[in-house]
């Protein structure tokens, strides 16, 4: 009777080993691959302003002026991107798929929708995300 429980033991041992090391196996590529997207995103050329996933500007500014961030003089709480470069974008991935065949200092127009409905077209500089932001950010 000892010897069947020692065995289900090691049994039960052995399978909680490979669980545990499993887990471990996925946050490391997950941890990974949170480096990898981050580095990607740092390649985009940045618009000057931070937009969510509905692609409204969320009021999320630099911890310093700077030329980086004109986009964000221009823009309000709400206001909603909808085209760059003439392409209209509804996410992330849209906006990323404009921007990467461009570089920082080639200049981009913006199409923006403001609350109150009015839409304007902004000539936006693009530029490399500032270094001074991304330890702030991220």
């Amino acid at each position: 009777m000892r010897t069947a429980f020692r065995y289900n033991s090691n049994i039960l041992n052995q399978i909680l080993q490979w669980i545990v090391f499993s887990y471990q196996a996925l946050a490391v590529i997950v941890f990974l691959l949170g480096i990898y997207t981050g580095f990607r995103w740092l390649q985009t050329p940045f618009l000057g302003a931070f937009y969510e996933h509905t692609m409204g500007f969320n009021g999320v500014g630099p911890s310093k002026p700077s030329p980086e961030w004109d986009l964000y003089q221009k823009v309000k709480l709400g206001d909603q991107l909808i085209a760059v470069n003439s392409n209209l974008v509804k996410s992330t991935p849209d906006v990323q798929e404009v921007l990467g065949g461009f570089f920082p200092g080639e200049t981009v127009s913006v199409a923006i929708r403001s609350v109150e409905g009015h839409e304007q077209i902004l000539d936006v500089v693009l530029h490399s995300f500032p270094a001074s932001d991304r330890i702030t950010y991220f």
